[in-house]
């Protein structure tokens, strides 16, 4: 009977407090991990949507201008600005575009967009309309 009793003191049967805080660490540092992930990726998704809504109403405004005829009053030199509100979400943009004649059969059209609240997230681009060719 001593030897049974002196057998399980030494090989103890289930987990000591050390093994069950050990255990408790890992599963929360991996929790953790996990949540900091998720939030980064739903950060990232929401920039990334931001970015393709400003894309799309620039390339709308690109389409208007290229719709144009080359002698249009609106194709005039100078600069503009304009507040819209996307329909699909109601967030504002700001608009802003400068025209600036190159030649005579030449105009350069350099626009931006950007979120009302959110300035450095401006996209611009640069469009050339050309007499000549029609575009």
């Amino acid at each position: 009977m001593e030897k049974d009793r002196e057998k399980s003191e030494k090989n103890p049967l289930g987990f000591g407090f050390i093994e069950i805080l050990i255990s408790f660490v890992i599963t929360f540092l991996l929790i953790l991990g996990t949540a900091q992930l998720t939030m980064l990726s739903l950060l990232s998704k929401r920039n990334s949507d931001l970015r393709f809504a400003i894309s799309e109403h620039l390339f709308s405004k690109l389409e208007s201008f290229k719709s144009l005829s080359y002698d249009e009053s609106i194709l005039e030199e100078g600069t503009y600005d304009e507040c819209t509100t996307d329909l699909t979400g109601g967030a504002a943009f700001i608009w802003n575009w400068h025209i600036y004649s190159i030649s005579t059969n030449l105009t350069g059209i350099e626009m931006g967009c950007y979120p009302e609240n959110h300035p450095e997230k401006e996209i611009r681009l640069i469009v050339y309309i050309s007499r000549d060719l029609g575009f």
